[in-house]
């Protein structure tokens, strides 16, 4: 601020000049001039301007909020790749779906605690799928827009699904029919060195076509914000989780809208280089281990800790365990902080119920016991008691069992059982008592510890509230939907509204290996034309 006076000081008296002498009127006019130019100049400089007029206070911070609108309000979509073996401008202004095929059998652990859906591969017949949109929901008949598979001659089969499901009697079979809707989503199979076209036929290099609709104007910036890249609609690239590399703030490529209004779908082209390196560009790669920031399956094999908690809550006797606290996303160790008003608004009445938590998300997790006083005749809420050691093993005045196997590795209010059902396999508790387990979820890694053997991983299932120590043997890597996501952004002067996340894959090339840190890159190094594997 002292250089700022000194520079105005002096651009002030060279103002004043020696035209004229100090005692003249024409001085002393030429004076009242220059200084009520030098105070708009202090008036609008940076660091003045937001003292005297903080109105103007709009930071330039690339910050990314997330806001899906809600369906009633109004819908956007986006498909990629919606041309694939038809003409580049298929998708231009028609109508257009985002469905997939859902395998039947998924092949997935029978423990799974959180549904997943496994997509079905290209060629894969109609009996083995359900055809199924974004959000999982069925597509109906009558709105299925691909044809019925083809039936061919296929001498191995002797019956109804024998010996392959694709067999609908002796000698025939169905087939995946080659006839396949215009406007659709290949988010699943994008090859980045076959390029792609622009609506108008055009051949562009290391790219994909992107259809997007949105059933209410979409948000420009004209004027004096035109070229602002802080203003506007914009359809970013990022990768899920992040990397080693980068994080998943990271904006790997950009494409802006253009477009106020559009009927149906509207077909424009992304650049699938990273961070606009021509050297570099995506890729595919199976992730060999666990790192932060991985999602994880959690296994029952491993050695997996099962507990067994005091019974659960009942309303009809208003006594038992429940666990706290409580979010919009669940109870416990499932309850992350909120990230919206109506997630706040949405759950408020219910921390107002009894039983209640006796804190906010700031706590730690933890099971509470509902209890009844005899003396007084009233119902009040206390910690459960913590297990201890008995002569048959181990217990707490809350548990029924009193032959438990030590203390829970994750609540000392609840005990670790080891004994399983012979029916099924899975852990069981005494009596009333409730099983608490991870096994079966899906969590993300926050960190983990290599000095120990077997190595600890940290994992949090409330998006790192809290988290849970494990060891590698009880954890999987649990491939997500997607390598990368196409982000809906509507850009402000103060922040940046993610609208939609929309998910694909790129089938190829594979990543280029980073030999000195033993793990691939997230993209493919281009060398003369040819991917580097």
């Amino acid at each position: 601020m002292t250089a700022l006076l000194v520079v105005l000081v002096l651009s002030f008296l060279a103002r004043g000049g020696s035209q004229f002498r100090n005692y003249t009127a024409q001085y002393a006019e030429l004076m009242e001039r220059n200084v009520a130019e030098l105070y708009g100049e202090i008036e609008l400089h940076p660091d003045v301007e937001l003292v005297r007029y903080p109105e103007n206070a709009l930071l330039n911070v690339d910050k990314y909020r997330f806001d899906f609108p809600l369906a009633e309000e109004y819908r956007l979509n986006i498909i990629m790749n919606p041309c694939k073996g038809m003409a580049p401008d298929c998708c231009m202004n028609v109508f257009g779906t985002a469905e997939y095929p859902k395998l039947k059998l998924d092949g997935l652990e029978a423990e799974r605690q959180q549904p997943k859906s496994v997509v079905a591969n290209e060629s894969d017949i109609q009996a083995n799928f359900d055809l199924v949109y974004e959000d999982g929901s069925r597509v109906p008949v009558d709105s299925m827009r691909g044809a019925d598979d083809d039936l061919v001659i296929d001498y191995e089969c002797v019956g109804l699904a024998t010996p392959y499901a694709r067999c609908r009697g002796k000698n025939y079979a169905n087939k995946r029919s080659e006839d396949r809707p215009a406007c659709l989503d290949y988010n699943q199979t994008i090859d980045v060195m076959a390029g792609c076209q622009t609506p108008e036929g055009k051949h562009m290099d290391f790219c994909v076509q992107v259809a997007y609709t949105q059933n209410t104007f979409i948000g420009l910036c004209d004027g004096e914000y035109a070229s602002d890249p802080h203003c506007g609609t914009y359809l970013e690239i990022h990768q899920v989780q992040g990397t080693p590399y980068s994080s998943e703030d990271f904006m790997i490529a950009q494409s802006k809208i253009e477009t106020r209004d559009v009927s149906g779908f509207y077909t424009s082209t992304m650049n699938l280089t990273w961070d606009n390196d021509p050297s570099r560009v995506l890729c595919t790669y199976d992730e060999p281990f666990i790192r932060v920031g991985s999602s994880v399956f959690v296994k029952s094999a491993g050695g997996t800790p099962s507990c067994c908690c005091p019974k659960p809550f009942k309303v009809s006797t208003r006594v038992g365990s429940f666990d706290c606290p409580i979010s919009a996303t669940g109870r416990g160790a499932y309850a992350a902080h909120y990230k919206t008003l109506p997630e706040i608004v949405a759950t408020e009445a219910s921390t107002l119920l009894y039983p209640h938590c006796p804190s906010g998300l700031d706590d730690i997790d933890r099971f509470m016991c509902g209890a009844f006083d005899i003396d007084d005749k009233v119902y009040y809420t206390r910690a459960c008691e913590d297990v201890y050691e008995v002569a048959t093993g181990y217990t707490s005045i809350d548990l029924d069992g009193v032959e438990y196997a030590g203390v829970c590795d994750y609540f000392d209010n609840c005990a670790r059982t080891t004994e399983a059902d012979p029916a099924t396999g899975t852990m069981k508790c005494k009596m009333e008592d409730l099983l608490f387990s991870f096994i079966g979820r899906v969590g993300r890694v926050v960190a983990r510890d290599d000095t120990k053997d077997p190595a600890e991983v940290f994992v949090t299932f409330n998006d790192g509230r809290t988290n849970y120590m494990f060891t590698e043997e009880m954890l999987k890597l649990e491939p997500g939907k997607s390598m990368y996501e196409v982000w809906w952004v509507v850009r402000t002067k103060s922040e940046f509204v993610v609208q939609k996340r929309k998910g694909f894959n790129v089938s190829s090339p594979q990543c280029t290996f980073d030999t000195v840190n033993d793990r691939y890159f997230p993209w493919t190094m281009i060398v003369d034309g040819i991917p580097k594997d």
